[in-house]
C-alpha cells in the first residue's frame, strides 16, 4: 500500500488521504487558546490544579488521570483533535520565546523592518504548523511509517522533538528513545537531549508523574529504582548517540522512537539510516519509527544524504507528501516541509494562523537587502538555503561553479519530481547471444535466467560499502539501417575515463576512481534525435581492471563505437593489444590548445591526453558551453538544452561539485568527449546509400558488409 498525505499549505487546507478514503483537517483555527487550558492555569496560579493531593484526593487523582489521557491520546475541542504529544508540548513544554510584538512594532515588521525583541522562558503558543507537523508524525506512526522532515531555521524543533521523546518516557513504560546526530552539539549540553532533562524536571516538581532515574548521564536517562540489585519500575529511557564515526550507533537498541538531529548536516545520513531499520523491525512488522529532520545549508556534502531521503520518501519507508512547495512539483511527493514563512515569529495570528503573505514579503525584503549589499552571491544563497521558501531553496548548490548551478539545480529537481531517471533507464550487461551478437539482458532478465547481475551506481558520491561493480545503463538502443541490420560507422562514439590499477573488493572504497564509459549519438540526419545526445552510460569498478575493459569493448561492439579515452591511466591499450582489438580505439590526437602552446607530443599512438591542468580547463569550458546549447525548439516557444535530455543524476551531482583537482569520474569522460566534438565538429552523419538498394543487392551479401 502506497499511503501519501498531501499538504496544501499554501491553499490553507490539510487532506491527508490513505489507501481507502481521506481525512479532511480544518484550515484556519478559532479558539485555539482551549487547548492549552491547563498551562494557562499554571501561569495564574503557579501550579496546574488547585485540588489538594490530600484533601481532595478524588478530583486531584482525577484531574491528572484526564491530563494523562490527553498527553497520550490527545485532547478534541470543537471536532478538532490535537496529537497527545502536542497537547503535551503546549501544556508541559517551557521554552524560549521572543515576547509577542506590540501594535506599533508589528507595523513596523510589515514595513519589512527588523525590531528589537526579548527572549523570554514560556509555554509554547499554539501554531497551526506545529499542528500540522504533529500529526504528520502520528500518522506516519499509525500507518508503521517513519518521517522526514526539511525546515527552515529557527523553528523549534529540538524543543518539540525534545518533547516528543520525553513523552514517550513518560507515558510509555520500557520505551527506548534515541537521539542521534552526527555532532554531539547537537544534542548536549544545549542540544535536543538537554531539552529533555529540562521538560522531565519540569515535570518532577510540577506535575503528578514523579519518576526516579535509575541512570542520569548527559547521554543517558533511565526510569526506574533498584531493588534487592534489580531494576524496576518504569524502566523507560532516552539515550543520545553520534554517529560520526559509526553509522550503526542506534543499532541494537530496540528503538521504539529513533531521531536524527541536524540530517543536513549529516554525511553519512543514508548509511546511519540503513544501519538503524532492521532495529525497528521484527519480521514483516514495524515496531519503531524513525525522525529525520534537518535545515539545509553549509558543505553540501554533508546534507546530498538529507535530500535523497526527502525527495525519496517511499524509498525509505518515510511518510510521502504531495510536494506543493517546489515550482512544478506537484504530483510527485516529498517529505514534510515547513518554509520560512510558515510559524514565522512576529506574524503569527491570536489563533496561531501564519500570516504566510505578509510573513512572506518580509523575508523577500531580506533577501532584497542582502542582493544589494553583500559582495557575492553566496551570501544570499546561504541565507536562502537556511531560510527556504520551498524544498529546492533548501537544498541549493554554491554558485562559486563554472557549470550552470541553478540550470543543473533546475534539472535535478525536474529529474527528481518526475521520476525521469527511473524511468527512461534500462539497467543489465551485454551478453554474447546464440548469433555471436551482443545482447543487452536488464537486469530483471538476468535474474530470471539465473546470471550474475549488479544493480546501477546512480548517485555521486556512491552510498559507503555499496557494490561498486556497476552495470552499463542505456536510454536509447543502438540504431540499425534497416537493410543491413547494421549499426552505422561512426554514428557512434565511446567517451571513456578510466581507472588505474586492480583492487581486491572487499578493500574498494567509495572515495576510489572508477570507469566510466558514455556513448555518444553524432549529429546524423538518420535516427529520430537527430543526435548530439547521450544514449547509455557505463560506470563502475570491478575488482580487475580486465573486467571492466571487456564491458568496454562489448560496448564497443554493441553500438559499433569507436573508443576516445583519457590515455593517462588504466590499461585500455594493454588490454586492446592483448585481445587483438586496436581497431576499437580513436587514434590519438593534440588538443588545439597543446597545439597552439606546444610542439611536445606524446608517445601514445590512441586516446587523448588531458593531464594539463589548461587543457583540463578548457575541456570543462566546452563541457559548460556544450551541456547549455539549444537543440530543439518546442510549438510554445520553449527552447530545449542538451543538458535537458541528461538522464543520470549522478553526473548532474558531478557538475554541481565539479573542481580541478577532486575525482568526479563522468565529468572527465565528457570532458573527454568535448574534444572529440570539437575535433569532428563539422562531421553529421548520413544515410546510408546502401538503404535505398534491395536487402538482396549483390553489395550487401556479407562479404561486402
Amino acid at each position: 500500500m502506497n499511503f501519501i498525505l498531501v499538504n496544501l499549505i499554501y491553499l490553507r487546507q490539510l487532506t491527508i488521504r490513505y489507501n481507502m478514503g481521506e481525512i479532511i483537517i480544518p484550515v484556519h483555527f478559532a479558539n485555539s487558546r482551549e487547548f492549552t487550558r491547563a498551562a494557562q492555569h499554571f501561569d495564574k496560579f503557579g501550579k496546574y490544579t488547585l485540588a489538594d493531593p490530600k484533601h481532595d484526593a478524588r478530583e486531584y487523582k482525577e484531574f491528572w488521570d484526564e491530563e494523562e489521557r490527553r498527553c497520550k491520546e490527545g485532547y478534541t475541542v470543537a471536532g478538532v483533535t490535537i496529537t497527545g504529544a502536542h497537547y503535551d508540548y503546549l501544556n508541559y513544554g517551557r521554552i524560549q520565546l521572543v515576547k509577542e510584538p506590540t501594535k506599533a512594532q508589528l507595523q513596523e515588521l510589515n514595513q519589512g523592518r527588523k525590531i528589537k525583541g526579548t527572549k523570554k522562558e514560556f509555554f509554547p503558543t499554539f501554531w497551526d504548523g506545529d499542528y500540522h507537523y504533529f500529526q504528520a508524525l502520528k500518522k506516519a506512526g499509525d500507518l508503521g511509517l517513519h518521517l522526514c522532515v526539511g525546515k527552515s531555521r529557527r523553528k523549534g524543533y529540538s524543543f518539540k522533538n525534545g518533547k516528543v521523546a520525553e513523552n514517550i518516557y513518560n507515558f510509555k513504560p520500557n520505551s527506548i528513545t534515541v537521539i542521534g546526530a552526527f555532532d554531539s552539539s547537537y544534542l548536549y549540553p544545549e542540544g535536543t537531549m538537554a531539552m529533555v532533562k529540562r521538560y522531565m524536571s519540569w515535570r518532577n516538581r510540577h506535575t503528578d508523574w514523579f519518576k526516579r532515574r535509575l541512570i542520569n548521564k548527559q547521554d543517558h536517562l533511565k526510569a526506574g529504582v533498584q531493588i534487592d540489585g534489580e531494576d524496576r519500575g518504569f524502566l523507560s529511557q532516552v539515550i543520545a548517540v553520534t554517529f560520526k564515526d559509526n553509522p550503526g550507533a542506534a543499532r541494537g537498541k530496540d528503538g521504539t522512537l529513533v531521531m536524527f538531529e541536524e540530517a543536513g548536516k549529516f554525511p553519512n545520513l543514508i548509511q546511519s539510516i540503513m544501519s538503524t531499520a532492521p532495529t525497528l523491525e521484527a519480521g514483516g512488522f514495524i515496531t519503531g519509527q524513525m525522525l529525520v529532520y534537518g535545515t539545509g545549508g553549509g558543505k553540501d556534502s554533508d546534507w546530498t544524504g538529507f535530500e535523497e531521503v526527502f525527495y525519496n520518501p517511499d524509498k525509505y519507508n518515510m511518510l510521502a507528501f504531495d510536494n506543493v512547495w517546489d515550482e512544478d512539483g506537484e504530483g510527485s511527493t516529498c517529505g514534510f516541509f515547513v518554509p520560512v514563512h510558515q510559524n514565522h515569529e512576529g506574524f503569527i495570528d491570536d489563533n496561531g494562523n501564519s500570516k504566510l503573505v505578509e510573513a512572506k514579503n518580509f523575508q523577500e525584503q531580506i533577501r532584497a537587502d542582502l542582493a544589494a549589499n553583500a559582495n557575492g552571491s553566496s551570501t544570499l544563497d546561504d541565507y536562502c538555503m537556511e531560510n527556504p521558501f520551498t524544498p529546492a531553496e533548501a537544498f541549493k548548490r554554491s554558485s562559486n561553479n563554472i557549470f550552470p548551478t541553478v540550470l543543473l539545480d533546475k534539472r535535478l529537481t525536474k529529474m527528481k519530481l518526475e521520476k525521469t531517471s527511473m524511468s527512461m533507464s534500462r539497467h543489465g550487461s551485454l551478453v554474447r547471444g546464440v548469433s555471436g551478437m551482443y545482447e543487452f539482458l536488464t537486469n530483471d532478465k538476468l535474474k530470471q535466467l539465473g546470471l550474475p547481475y549488479h544493480n546501477p551506481i546512480l548517485n555521486f558520491p556512491p552510498e559507503k560499502d555499496k557494490d561498486l561493480t556497476g552495470c552499463l545503463t542505456i536510454w536509447s538502443s543502438p540504431y540499425r539501417d534497416p537493410s543491413t541490420n547494421r549499426v552505422p560507422d561512426n554514428l557512434y562514439r565511446i567517451w571513456h575515463d578510466p581507472y588505474a590499477v586492480d583492487k581486491d573488493s572487499k578493500n574498494i572504497s567509495f572515495k576510489d576512481s572508477m570507469g566510466v564509459a558514455w556513448v555518444y549519438e553524432r549529429p546524423n540526419l538518420i535516427t529520430p534525435s537527430k543526435g548530439n545526445i547521450l544514449v547509455a552510460l557505463d560506470i563502475g569498478r570491478p575488482s580487475r581492471v580486465d573486467d571492466y575493459n571487456e564491458r568496454l569493448f562489448a560496448l564497443a561492439e554493441f553500438y559499433n563505437a569507436k573508443i576516445n579515452f583519457e590515455n593517462d591511466r588504466g590499461d585500455v591499450i594493454g588490454y586492446a593489444k592483448r585481445k587483438k582489438l586496436l581497431h576499437w580505439l580513436v587514434e590519438e590526437f593534440i588538443p588545439l590548445l597543446k597545439k597552439e602552446t606546444s610542439k611536445a607530443t606524446t608517445n601514445r599512438s590512441w586516446g587523448i591526453s588531458v593531464s594539463d591542468e589548461r587543457v583540463k580547463g578548457m575541456g570543462a569550458v566546452y563541457l559548460r558551453d556544450w551541456i547549455t546549447e539549444v537543440v530543439r525548439t518546442l510549438d510554445d516557444g520553449s527552447k530545449k538544452l542538451i543538458l535537458d535530455f541528461f538522464y543520470d543524476e549522478g553526473v548532474i551531482q558531478e557538475l554541481l561539485k565539479w573542481n580541478k583537482i577532486g575525482n568526479f569520474d563522468r565529468v572527465s569522460a565528457l570532458i573527454v568527449g568535448m574534444f572529440d566534438i570539437h575535433e569532428h565538429e563539422n562531421l553529421i552523419i548520413k544515410e546510408s546509400r546502401a538503404k535505398n538498394k534491395s536487402a538482396n543487392s549483390f553489395f550487401n551479401r556479407t562479404m561486402f558488409t
